[in-house]
């Protein structure tokens, strides 16, 4: 049986004025099992929200490798709760 994870926003936070403004927004499906990986470059606050619509993917962020696991050492920040994942990567 195939299941497909959609929706994966990447979403600046701006501390100042407390309001949020879209960097990128991607569309996409993950089989069951399997991960995609995606990349984003910005010199401020990023929170990284994954909304799925089936299934219950989670969000694994390395800035030391380009292909982040479940492992402990192959991650710097993760989200695997059911519904909604939210990560914030901090200012460099």
């Amino acid at each position: 049986m195939k299941r497909f994870f959609v929706f994966l926003v990447f979403v600046y936070l701006d501390t100042v004025l407390a309001s949020e403004h879209l960097l990128h927004n991607v569309i996409d499906e993950v089989q069951s099992g399997s991960y995609k990986y995606y990349s984003l470059t910005y010199d401020g606050l990023i929170k990284i929200r994954l909304t799925t619509q089936l299934g219950d993917a989670d969000i694994y962020v390395s800035q030391t490798t380009t292909k982040p696991t479940y492992e402990p050492d192959n991650y710097c920040l993760q989200s695997t709760t059911c519904g909604e994942d939210v990560v914030y990567i901090p200012h460099r």
